[in-house]
């Protein structure tokens, strides 16, 4: 069903002008409605405010909004269009940062309260606990509030209960100084990923301008497609409406970069569990609880980048020559791609102690894949040779269609242990997945290893949204073509690329450090600030 969305980019006021804001928002309502929209979307706290705590008690402040969401049900009515508002109001005795849907009558289908709570919202909002999905005369909509799509189980929760559009009503903030310029990183790559691995179109509404002297909006408030491209996207520093025509029967349809592996389908709910464990009961609790010297954690760390056709005889040679030079770079970590000259489990053995040699020589940990044959059923794995000769492995939990041809899945995530931190492995499409980023985060790692084989660049998105959601690095190793390998820190930014086309070994500096520190501002922390009770539907199955 195609259907006209028009996301309201508005003018920031401060909440001493909430009259001026309410004045301003249903105008410009008038405004979108000249183009007859199905949908429009008006961005986080549109009324009162933002930043409560200001002028007055923040009670009082509240209570008008009961008069303000009156008149947003009038319009809606009026124009017989669905409406999404942001507002600041009290359910039962809490202050909550919501975000209502209202129908074509002037009914209200339903609310989302924000979940992740931003800096300090906390001083005045409390958390919302439920991620329902509404019905509308065009399918399924889900809502989340700003903050929210930053935490990877929300949008995820909202996509398994069938949405096939989200609703994003924020306050996306922002700290440089060229107006036209302005940016955050969930709208450069947080968004489109949430969008595809979530198979949802995204309509995400923002403010522009500067709050209370102290708060300035990023704008781009933008309608993205489930194969996470932009279909239209707001300017940093104006107020205006970007509209677009859209389907949403393509949210049904399987991404093409992806090609036989889904999203959905290929998830393993059962050993997903430790999401939906108290902070208390986590391994990452008691990590975190660690003294570290920073400087006994921090390392030289990186990958090798080979050319896919490279034959299993020539692998281990080519290896060793990276490694040797790598190793002159003090290198304490490698990360080989997810080579297909290595899927074959006869040449296990050869391959094992090959590369065991070599660790021990250079003193380098090697992450590479690999087979592995058990009572003769063979596992697609991934090992890590120690520079004392020790070797761990992990079977792939996730097979794509021509993988379950050949393997058997295995049953479990590994977090390993090392001198330079504790280090994770997904291999090839389970980047894609944003529940196994997670699960490794929570046991702990503080480094993921990614191993792939891609010819295309969508994996960048993903890589630098598992970063940064999780507050971890990410070391991608490809193969030689379209795309390129990285490592990217905890904040999502990638501070090492390699040239797409050529076998390549690179690396920076992983400061371990950086990984345990979880807080993306003050009163936001990826891993303390989750509600674990209220994502029992992604442990389902």
């Amino acid at each position: 069903m195609t259907i006209k969305v028009a996301s309201l980019q508005l003018n920031a006021y401060d909440v001493g002008q909430s009259d001026l804001a309410l004045d301003n928002a249903l105008k410009m309502i008038d405004k979108a409605a000249l183009d007859k929209p199905d949908l429009v979307v008006l961005p986080e706290c549109t009324f009162p405010g933002y930043i409560l705590g200001l002028y007055g008690d923040v009670e009082e402040q509240i209570k008008k909004t009961t008069k303000a969401l009156e008149l947003f049900r009038k319009k809606a009515q009026e124009y017989e269009f669905y409406l999404a508002v942001g507002l600041a109001e009290n359910i039962k005795g809490r202050f909550l940062n919501t975000a209502v849907l209202i129908g074509p009558q002037g009914e209200i289908i339903g609310r989302a309260a924000k979940s992740f709570l931003w800096h300090f919202d906390e001083k005045w909002f409390s958390s919302g606990e439920n991620f329902e999905v509404f019905d509308t005369k065009f399918g399924r909509v889900g809502m989340i509030v700003c903050a929210d799509a930053r935490q990877p189980e929300i949008p995820r929760i909202l996509a398994l209960k069938g949405a096939e559009l989200i609703i994003d009503l924020t306050n996306l903030v922002t700290s440089d100084n060229q107006p036209d310029k302005l940016s955050n990183p969930q709208c450069e790559f947080m968004l489109p990923t949430r969008a595809i691995e979530n198979r949802v179109w995204m309509i995400v509404a923002n403010k522009v301008g500067i709050e209370a002297d102290t708060v300035v909006y990023c704008g781009r408030s933008c309608i993205i497609s489930p194969e996470g491209s932009i279909i239209k996207m707001a300017s940093s520093n104006d107020q205006e409406i970007a509209f677009a025509e859209i389907d949403l029967d393509t949210s049904k349809d399987e991404n093409n970069f992806t090609g036989h592996f889904t999203s959905f389908e290929e998830r393993r709910p059962e050993i997903y569990k430790i999401i939906n464990d108290n902070y208390e009961d986590l391994p990452i609790s008691v990590y975190l609880k660690e003294g570290i010297i920073p400087e006994d954690y921090s390392s030289y760390c990186g990958l090798v980048q080979l050319n896919k056709s490279t034959l299993f005889e020539n692998f281990i040679k080519i290896v060793s020559v990276f490694v040797e030079r790598m190793a002159l770079k003090n290198a304490k970590l490698l990360v080989l791609p997810d080579m297909p000259c290595l899927n074959n489990y006869i040449n296990n053995n050869m391959l094992t102690d090959s590369l065991r040699e070599i660790a021990i020589k250079s003193k380098i940990h090697l992450v590479t894949t690999g087979t592995f044959n058990v009572d003769g059923s063979a596992y697609k794995a991934a090992y890590l040779f120690y520079p004392d000769g020790a070797c761990k492995h992990y079977y792939k939990a996730h097979l794509t269609d021509d993988e379950r041809g050949t393997f058997v899945p295995g049953d479990e995530l590994v977090v390993w242990e090392t001198e330079i931190g504790r280090i994770g492995v997904m291999l090839g499409h389970e980047g894609f997945l944003p529940e196994v980023a997670r699960c490794l985060t929570l046991m702990g790692a503080d480094i993921i290893a990614w191993p792939v084989d891609f010819t295309n660049d969508y994996y960048k998105l993903f890589a630098r949204t598992r970063a940064s959601e999780n507050r971890i690095y990410i070391i991608v190793a490809n193969t030689c073509g379209s795309g390129a390998s990285m490592v990217v820190n905890p904040f999502g930014s990638i501070q090492v690329s390699s040239f797409p086309e050529y076998e390549q070994a690179i690396g920076m500096q992983i400061e371990v450090s950086l990984a345990r520190s979880k807080n993306v501002v003050p009163g936001s922390n990826v891993i303390k600030d989750r509600i674990p009770s209220a994502y029992k539907e992604l442990s389902k199955y």
